[in-house]
């Protein structure tokens, strides 16, 4: 408890470090740099995953909120983007694992489970047992998170994005009836999804229960920004705590190869959201948001904190996620009957 409660303290010392120096999206990357640096110095800093989980079904409710009656005309309008999902995930995993076993002179297993695009956690989970290094997936994985999340603000601004979020239209603010609904009714959903296991299942589940409630007017109103600083300084934190001490031999193999990985994951992410613009009226900077492959919540955050197209991003995200579920439980497969083989 008192390790959290330090983390938590110089997060958001970082975070307001970053605000002071004007820093776009300050309370995430203040807090994940000022936190990573400490890890990757060796200080123990943790961030524990209940906490996290938390504030990633606040982050739900948050772009839940954002949702409207025309959510279905949405979704038809998106079917050419989340068709591009089902070639883009394997493609990109396909590249960068291949870049990862002849330029980086990884194991196939290690490649592949460094390469998959997303959800960091389940991954390393994943790869024990499958003969990858599960130490070197959790940092390249890592390094994919923290370089993105530290980039993103920067290549929204290249590709137009204003980095300025928009003002804020006032509304009234949600009640205690409908804060108590909600409430109830995310608890009950996200247990129903845990019990389930389903992946990701705090932030599919918050934003789920909040877009069914919000989308059919059943509740209406406004969420307090503070609650949203607060998922921004956690899951900043969270990403920066995943770092570990390291020696300079493996700076210079490891990050020098997760360096490069990312450059050719960018471009192939902004080859993807070239299509997605050319395919819908979506904006390039939220297309780009909902094929850069982040975590699953970090993100969304950017979108949102930006004044993007937040659910966009979000859906593209979770079929991102869902998609490579299935992808791993294929190779978990492979990669078994090579080990026995």
């Amino acid at each position: 408890m008192r390790k959290t409660l330090i983390t938590l303290l110089l997060a958001t010392l970082g975070g307001y470090l970053a605000w002071l120096a004007a820093i776009p999206l300050p309370w995430m990357l203040g807090a994940m740099c000022l936190t990573g640096g400490l890890a990757v110095a060796g200080k123990n800093v943790a961030v524990p995953t209940g906490l996290r989980n938390l504030f990633l079904a606040v982050l739900g409710v948050y772009l839940g909120s954002g949702v409207t009656s025309d959510i279905a005309q949405q979704l038809l309008d998106w079917r050419y983007s989340l068709l591009l999902v089902l070639i883009y995930v394997p493609f990109l995993t396909l590249v960068v694992t291949l870049f990862y076993r002849y330029a980086g002179r990884f194991d196939w297993a290690t490649a592949f489970y460094s390469a998959a695009p997303g959800a960091l956690s389940f991954l390393v989970l994943a790869s024990q047992g499958s003969g990858a290094d599960s130490r070197t997936v959790a940092l390249l994985q890592s390094l994919r998170v923290f370089l993105l999340v530290m980039c993103a603000p920067l290549l929204a601004s290249v590709l137009g994005g204003d980095l300025r979020p928009q003002p804020e239209v006032l509304h009234e603010t949600l009640g205690l009836a409908d804060v108590a609904g909600l409430l109830l009714a995310n608890v009950v959903v996200i247990a129903l999804l845990r019990r389930l296991q389903v992946p990701a299942a705090e932030m599919a589940g918050g934003a789920l229960t909040t877009a069914v409630l919000f989308g059919t007017g059943l509740v209406h109103g406004t969420l307090p920004p503070l609650l949203l600083d607060a998922a921004l300084v956690v899951l900043g934190a969270s990403v920066g705590c995943r770092f570990m001490p390291l020696s300079w031999a493996q700076v210079r193999h490891w990050v020098g190869t997760g360096l490069a990985a990312f450059v050719l994951t960018m471009v192939i992410a902004l080859g993807a959201a070239w299509l997605v613009q050319g395919l819908t009226d979506i904006d390039r900077v939220s297309a780009f948001l909902a094929f850069a492959p982040g975590g699953e919540g970090e993100m969304s955050l950017v979108a949102l904190s930006l004044s993007l197209d937040a659910t966009f991003v979000t859906v593209h995200n979770l079929a991102r996620i869902y998609l490579l579920i299935v992808l791993v439980a294929a190779s978990q497969w492979f990669f078994a009957r090579e080990r026995l083989a």
